[in-house]
C-alpha cells in the first residue's frame, strides 16, 4: 500500500467479493474521511521480468467503476531508469481519470519501453485521489503493435516543471534585488 504518507491510514484496500467487472471480484480502495487534494492512497507493484517489453510498446489495460469519488481514482504505469529521480515515461491518467460516480469503464494506458536505454523498472498501480470508493478489475498486460498510440504524459509532465522552474527562478531573482 502506498499513499500520502500522513493519510495512509485512512484508505482501505481490500480484495472486494460482490462486485466486479468479469465476475463478482475486484480491488476497492476506499476512504470515508473528506480528504484535502493533493491525499491520495494507492496498491501497486512491480513488474517482475521487464526484458519481454524492452523495444516493445506495452499497454496496461482495466476496468474502473467510482462512487462518489471527490477527486479521481486511475490507473498508474511508470518506466524508470537506472539512477535517481530518472523516469524514461509514466501515465497517471491525469488528464482521462473518472470522478463522481461511474459504471465499469475500459482504459488502457501505452508506454514505450525503451531498447537501448538502462530500465531499472516497470511499476504498476491503481490509485484513489480524495475521498470516495473506487474499484478494479481485469488488469491485462499486452505488447502492442506500434499503430497503438502511446499516452505517455512525461513530456507534459517535464515542461510544466520547467515552467514552474523558471517562475521560481523569477520569483527568487526579483526576491533578491
Amino acid at each position: 500500500q502506498f499513499g500520502s504518507l500522513d493519510l495512509r491510514k485512512y484508505y482501505k484496500i481490500i480484495v472486494y467479493k460482490t462486485i466486479g467487472h468479469g465476475d463478482e471480484t475486484s480491488i476497492l480502495i476506499q476512504t470515508d474521511r473528506e480528504i484535502q487534494d493533493g491525499g491520495y492512497g494507492m496498491i501497486g507493484r512491480e513488474l517482475i521480468s521487464i526484458n519481454p517489453y524492452k523495444g516493445n510498446r506495452l499497454q496496461l489495460s482495466g476496468y474502473i467503476k467510482t462512487e462518489n469519488v471527490s477527486n479521481q481514482a486511475g490507473l498508474m504505469l511508470r518506466v524508470d531508469g537506472v539512477g535517481s529521480n530518472n523516469e524514461l515515461a509514466v501515465d497517471d491518467m491525469s488528464d482521462r481519470a473518472p470522478s463522481g460516480s461511474t459504471d465499469w469503464q475500459r482504459f488502457t494506458l501505452v508506454l514505450e519501453i525503451p531498447e537501448d536505454v538502462a530500465v531499472r523498472g516497470i511499476y504498476y498501480g491503481f490509485y484513489l485521489a480524495g475521498s470516495g470508493k473506487a474499484w478494479v478489475d481485469d488488469i491485462q498486460f499486452d505488447v502492442v503493435s506500434e499503430d497503438v498510440p502511446v499516452t505517455d504524459l512525461l513530456p507534459a509532465i517535464q515542461a510544466t516543471r520547467v515552467a514552474n522552474d523558471a517562475a521560481e527562478t523569477a520569483v527568487t531573482q526579483q526576491l533578491i534585488f
